[in-house]
């Protein structure tokens, strides 16, 4: 499954989710609040990367909205939550996207697909109507802190970063995945740094992009960081340094990434 854990700066970090083309996550699928296979609300193709719930619920709000899924009614929100492990500690969690389509409430999931709500439409903006038939889908949680994000003004896009799907890094090709396809609507930027795992110097990857006026910061090893202070711009090179270093305290030449050509592996 797709979790996230709450740190130090009030953001959240995704860890380990299903293979995003296995049977929980597959093209159309979608069931109502009783299980029973229904028409999806509409097409959506998730990412082949890992720990990508929070990704995958933004790109999934992009494209509710870049494609007038709700009409004029739309609406739609990023649901986000942590799980309690003990009276003084906030770990594995999980985020989703809610919206409505066709008079009804749904919500999608990276890991079970498009879900029909039972809850009410006009009941759609108070948590305790909607959380308990999402919380169901995870009895080995104990959910707190849930709240609905959304997008807030931001700097227009710039150059979306490249896809580089052929590189010989996991990491380079799932972050810029994210990055290439979230920058279609957002600004996004490919960050680099240096790391020490084992004694062994190494190349971490990330991509950063906002939403809700919050610098997120997505690593295929670690899920995605939502920074705590709010910003229009993802340009602030040491704020994403400051970030990166709760999850790599030891990341040194933290730099925007330069392009295609960059990344590529020597010839041969």
């Amino acid at each position: 499954m797709c979790v996230v854990i709450a740190v130090l700066l009030g953001g959240c970090v995704d860890g380990p989710v299903v293979n995003a083309s296995g049977p929980g996550n597959r093209l159309g699928k979608a069931v109502d609040a009783k299980g029973t296979p229904v028409r999806a609300p509409f097409y959506y193709e998730p990412l082949p990367v890992r720990n990508a719930c929070f990704v995958e619920s933004v790109r999934l709000y992009d494209q509710y909205l870049g494609r007038n899924i709700g009409g004029e009614s739309g609406w739609v929100k990023v649901l986000q939550w942590g799980s309690r492990e003990s009276d003084d500690k906030i770990g594995l969690g999980h985020a989703v996207a809610v919206f409505t389509a066709r008079g009804t409430l749904w919500t999608y999931d990276i890991n079970h697909g498009f879900t029909q709500l039972a809850v009410a439409v006009d009941r759609r903006a108070d948590l305790t109507d909607v959380t308990p038939e999402i919380f169901a889908k995870y009895p080995q949680q104990r959910p707190v802190l849930a709240m609905y994000r959304e997008d807030g003004f931001q700097q227009e896009r710039t150059k979306v970063p490249e896809n580089l799907f052929y590189h010989a890094s996991q990491d380079v090709r799932e972050v810029t995945k994210v990055a290439s396809e979230l920058g279609r609507v957002r600004p996004v930027k490919v960050v680099e740094f240096k790391f020490n795992a084992g004694g062994e110097l190494k190349t971490g990857m990330a991509a950063a992009f906002l939403f809700g006026n919050r610098p997120c910061l997505y690593m295929p090893a670690k899920g995605t960081q939502i920074g705590r202070v709010r910003v229009t711009t993802i340009d602030d090179l040491p704020l994403i340094v400051n970030m990166l270093k709760q999850l790599y305290p030891n990341a040194t030449d933290v730099k925007w990434g330069g392009g295609g050509y960059w990344f590529m592996p020597p010839k041969g």
